[in-house]
C-alpha cells in the first residue's frame, strides 16, 4: 500500500510540474487558506506545508553523489531557450509562495520575510549533506523570490482588511 500510494505522489508531482495551471491553482487556493484560518491554523499550515516542502525536495528524491552549484544566475540565463529550466525555475518560485503567505498572517513583520530565505539556504544545505538534490544557489534565489512574493501579497492582503474594516 505504502509503495502504491508513494508512487501516486510521484505521478502527481510529475503532472504539476509539466502542467503549471495547476500547480498555479493550489498556490491560489493555500494563500486563499492561509489569509482565511487565522493565526493559530496558520502555525499548523506551516509545520505541515514545511513538511510538504521536505518530501518535495529531498525525501522523494534517490540518493546520489553531493554536487554543489555556486554559478551564480546561471540557470536564469537559459531562461528564454529552455523549457525544463523555465519550469524547475517557475516551479521553485511556486512552491515558496504558499510559504511566504503563511508566514505573514503569523507575524506581519517584514523581518519575517527574511524566513523563507533562510529555509530555502536550509534545504540546499540538506540536499547537498544527504546527496538528495544539488545545492544551487539560483535555486535559493527563485525559493527566495517565491517566499517574498507571498509575504507580500499576505502583507497586502492584510492591510486592504484593515482598510476595509476603517472604512466600515
Amino acid at each position: 500500500m505504502l509503495d502504491l500510494f508513494a508512487k501516486s505522489i510521484l505521478r502527481v508531482e510529475e503532472y504539476l510540474s509539466t502542467h503549471q495551471l495547476w500547480l498555479l491553482a493550489i498556490v491560489a487556493a493555500l494563500f486563499l487558506i492561509s489569509v482565511f484560518i487565522g493565526r493559530e491554523n496558520n502555525k499548523k499550515l506551516l509545520v505541515l506545508y514545511i513538511l510538504v516542502i521536505l518530501y518535495l525536495t529531498l525525501l522523494n528524491r534517490n540518493t546520489g553523489k553531493k554536487q554543489i552549484n555556486l554559478r551564480l544566475f546561471w540557470s536564469y540565463r537559459f531562461l528564454l531557450n529552455n523549457d525544463y529550466l523555465r519550469r524547475e525555475i517557475l516551479n521553485n518560485v511556486l512552491l515558496f509562495i504558499p510559504l511566504g503567505a503563511i508566514l505573514s498572517q503569523i507575524r506581519p513583520a517584514w523581518s519575517t520575510a527574511l524566513l523563507p530565505v533562510l529555509i530555502s539556504f536550509g534545504v540546499e544545505f540538506l540536499q547537498f549533506v544527504t546527496a538528495h538534490g544539488l545545492f544551487e544557489i539560483d535555486d535559493i534565489i527563485s525559493n527566495s523570490l517565491g517566499g517574498l512574493i507571498g509575504f507580500a501579497a499576505g502583507m497586502l492582503w492584510i492591510f486592504c482588511k484593515q482598510k476595509i474594516v476603517i472604512r466600515s
